[in-house]
């Protein structure tokens, strides 16, 4: 709900009248309401959960800890008597319930910690005496991360671009987007863009807007009332298109530049209510990346004074080099999270059937999306194996055969499974930007993702230097997640390469 609708909670009820308020874990300790004599606790919660392995996001619903009910417990007469309705037994209480809940640390990415630790010369992070300390995988992925983003190296120890990374209050992903925005003249752009991928949810959902026509039964009489909700369903639809179609219309296929437009576009509005209910978006998000924006501004111009002028809230519109840019920043800061089409894939698959929606057109992820054995159901063994388009995704309205061979992801998410169902449900991927794959063999360059292959066509040979064997040639360009599996081919790149001291060819560096 919108924030002015949310303080009515607050206000006193019309008289003769019971107030009923529905409320998430937020009312468990962040706030009192006045007036509350009693509590029905379900004893479930909806919390986002995150696999430390493959890195998939899913909403699940689950018991409770038992702190947690006795907070809820604890809402029940804070001004006044008052009493707590369980709606479970107490054996389900015993049984089910944990103690506490399980800390923050150990649900969500690390990366930023492990940076921040790495910047205080703490070589081994794995013995740093954390209160509650992640598993030991937990911390090897995020060291690994910050190979691929240049922040440490392969004896893991920080770097240069390191250090200049753990100086924003960021996840190092989003600033080394801003760190490429500076040494790319484009500074004022890459703050906005990552202040709106920094604030989740700026756009109202379709499910939200009763957008959708619902499904009577065949005995249904439509009324005059039918008729009324059709017509403004029909107009809210409309302008619901219009809105996101001219949110993206800098750029058709990326959904990172139609988050930075929505937020330029704000800058502009004389009244940012108004404009945010005409287009769709939240507020209060886009309230909140205007702010990070300004705060993110301040702190580059504390860090590198020549980098960026005074504040300006209102960008002119990028030019196209400028877009490209932008488009290549969003993909080196998310270099790891990229899939390829699986049509178009090394190895295509053969499908089940013949996707007739871009939402259908499955990909394969660089890292796997699912860890164990696939399922001998044909159709589950898809649904584990490949990841799909989110449906709010601006690619998800183009043609199948259109839709790039490369999609750069911010991260994927499992889509609720249908109630009473033990069936797979679709791993979504939230699209950031297509790259191409020359754009991928440049990004990659200098990180383990990146490999080459033997020498293909003519060979020359080159001057020694320092005494080794240099010689020029063409090569394929690997991208490979995982070690021992087959990567995939990117375009040749004309390279020098060098005689390393036990016989192997290294690049020494790539021919413009």
């Amino acid at each position: 709900l919108p924030t002015h609708q949310q303080l009515r909670v607050f206000e006193p009820p019309p008289e003769g009248s019971r107030l009923i308020v529905l409320a998430t874990n937020v009312a468990e300790t962040s706030l009192t309401i006045p007036g509350i004599r009693y509590v029905f606790d379900c004893g479930r919660s909806k919390e986002k959960k995150y696999d430390r392995t493959t890195g998939v996001q899913s909403f699940e619903v689950g018991w409770i800890s038992k702190a947690s009910a006795s907070q809820r417990t604890g809402r029940a007469g804070r001004t006044g008597p008052g009493h707590c309705y369980r709606l479970y037994s107490s054996a389900v209480y015993e049984r089910d319930f944990e103690e506490y809940a399980e800390p923050e640390i150990l649900r969500t990415p690390i990366e930023g910690v492990v940076l921040q630790l790495k910047s205080m010369d703490l070589q081994h992070v794995v013995n740093f005496p954390f209160p509650t300390p992640p598993d030991r995988a937990s911390l090897a992925k995020a060291e690994k991360l910050l190979t691929y983003l240049g922040a440490i190296d392969q004896a893991g120890k920080i770097t240069a671009t390191g250090r200049e990374l753990s100086a924003y209050p960021l996840t190092p992903r989003f600033s080394r987007m801003l760190l490429i925005g500076q040494n790319h003249n484009v500074t004022a752009y890459a703050i906005a863009l990552v202040a709106a991928l920094a604030v989740p949810d700026i756009f109202i959902p379709e499910n939200q807007l009763d957008l959708a026509t619902p499904v009577h039964s065949e005995d249904h009489i439509q009324t005059a009332s039918d008729n009324t909700e059709a017509t403004a369903r029909e107009k809210r639809r409309k302008d619901y298109n219009t809105a996101h179609a001219t949110l993206s219309r800098w750029d058709r296929s990326s959904d990172a530049l139609k988050l930075l437009t929505a937020l330029c576009a704000y800058a502009y509005a004389s009244d940012t209510e108004a404009f945010c209910s005409s287009m769709f978006l939240r507020s209060k998000a886009l309230k909140e990346a205007s702010q990070l924006r300004g705060q993110l501004s301040a702190i580059v111009r504390t860090h590198k004074p020549g980098s960026l002028g005074s504040y300006v809230a209102q960008l002119a519109q990028p030019s196209s080099t400028e877009l490209k840019v932008l488009k290549q920043i969003v993909a080196a800061g998310f270099i790891d999270q990229v899939a390829i089409r699986a049509d178009l894939s090394p190895s295509p698959p053969s499908l089940t059937r013949k996707p007739k929606r871009a939402i259908d057109v499955p990909y394969l992820t660089l890292f796997p999306s699912h860890i164990g054995p696939y399922s001998p159901d044909e159709k589950e063994a898809e649904l584990q194996r490949f990841v799909y388009l989110h449906p709010s995704s601006v690619l998800a309205r183009t043609a199948p055969p259109n839709l790039p061979q490369y999609v750069v992801f911010s991260h994927l998410q499992r889509a609720s499974p249908a109630v009473a169902s033990s069936a797979a449900s679709r791993v979504r991927m939230h699209a950031l930007t297509p790259v191409s794959g020359l754009q991928l063999a440049a990004l990659a360059a200098g990180t383990p993702l990146l490999e080459y292959g033997k020498p293909i066509g003519k060979i020359e040979t080159l001057e020694r230097l320092d005494g080794a064997e240099r010689r020029e040639c063409w090569v394929v360009p690997v991208l490979v997640g995982e070690k021992g599996k087959a990567g995939w081919p990117l375009p040749a790149k004309r390279v020098v390469q060098r005689r390393k001291g036990g016989g192997e060819w290294s690049v020494e560096r790539v021919v413009e």
